[in-house]
């Protein structure tokens, strides 16, 4: 068996319930109303998500507990991950004004969030420089 992410996310035994599109919506209107939330937003609590994830099997042997088995499986493959990467962001280019430019990136640059930004791809095939980022 090959290890990856994926497999390793599958490994849990933990699902979400599928979701149709008609669902997202009503859930959306109804979470502002309720004040429940999908995870990643700042002061979701678990019990204001609108979805728990449901782990089957035995957690023993690479967990410690049933709650460890979800919780595991919601920060390596749900809102968790997300809410994780938010909590690491740092600015890189902070505007001075509503409409200048901004950047924030967590280390690597695995996950990023900008505003009002230029990339310029024109030459890049043809450039001698690799380009390199350094945090």
């Amino acid at each position: 068996m090959k290890h990856s992410k994926r497999s390793n996310v599958q490994h849990t035994g933990c699902i979400l319930r599928q979701v149709q599109g008609n669902e997202i919506s009503s859930a959306a209107k109804e979470g502002q109303e309720s004040g429940l939330c999908w995870g990643h937003e700042f002061n979701c609590t678990r019990e204001l998500r609108f979805q728990t994830p449901s782990c089957s099997g035995d957690h023993t042997g690479w967990v410690q507990s049933k709650e460890a088995q979800i919780n595991t499986f919601y920060y390596q493959a749900d809102f968790g991950y997300i809410q994780q990467q938010i909590n690491e962001l740092l600015l890189m280019c902070e505007p001075k004004f509503l409409t200048d430019s901004s950047l924030e990136c967590n280390k690597y640059l695995k996950f990023c969030r900008g505003r009002n930004l230029l990339f310029d791809f024109r030459n890049l095939a043809y450039r001698d420089a690799v380009p390199i980022y350094i945090l």
